[in-house]
């Protein structure tokens, strides 16, 4: 494959599904800043952006038999890549010990103004995500989320069993997961047409 040659979408699928690797690398450098750009915008983290990236192409490359029958494929690795966003986001948001979504991995010299609103934005969301949830849920959520509390730390603190903490943190996460994938969607559209 010749690198100088500027070469459509359908041809690289084309060339991709034979096994050229030279096509894919074309491909990756075509699409990779668009993915990496939206996965750190949305998770705020360097490392999951660079995973989102990973897990795309390299879904992509397993898949590259059936990649002639894409149609669109930017809008095919967009999909991909807002799968992968938001399954990188349910991780964060469940393993989120502070209660924030930001994980703190960032070296301090790499935030900037706008990473500090992308996370002070990504924060709020969480925090209206929990506001939304009934006020027994809140509390179970917050005694194990933010403030670290065991499941039966919660239970006896709360005077409710152990199996009905675990209910109520089951159905909170399962709450903020859909009010925050929702909002992301919506995020993610707004992203894709500007």
């Amino acid at each position: 494959m010749d690198s100088s040659v500027q070469y459509s979408d359908k041809e690289l699928l084309r060339q991709i599904a034979a096994g050229e690797e030279q096509a894919f690398t074309t491909l990756f450098w075509r699409y990779k800043d668009m993915i990496y750009s939206t996965g750190l915008r949305l998770t705020g983290s360097v490392t999951e952006a660079e995973e989102i990236v990973q897990d795309v192409f390299v879904k992509l490359w397993t898949k590259r038999r059936d990649m002639p029958d894409i149609a669109n494929l930017e809008g095919y690795i967009f999909m991909m890549a807002r799968n992968y966003t938001y399954n990188s986001l349910q991780r964060i948001v469940k393993t989120g010990g502070s209660g924030g979504v930001i994980p703190e991995e960032r070296d301090p010299a790499e935030i900037t103004a706008d990473a500090l609103l992308e996370e002070k934005e990504l924060n709020e969301l969480l925090h209206q995500a929990i506001q939304q949830l009934p006020p027994q849920q809140q509390k179970v959520y917050q005694l194990i989320k933010q403030e670290g509390l065991t499941k039966q730390e919660a239970a006896a603190q709360l005077g409710i069993s152990v199996h009905t903490v675990k209910s109520h943190f089951d159905a909170a996460v399962r709450a903020i997961r859909a009010f925050i994938t929702a909002r992301i969607e919506l995020i993610l559209l707004i992203l894709w047409l500007s």
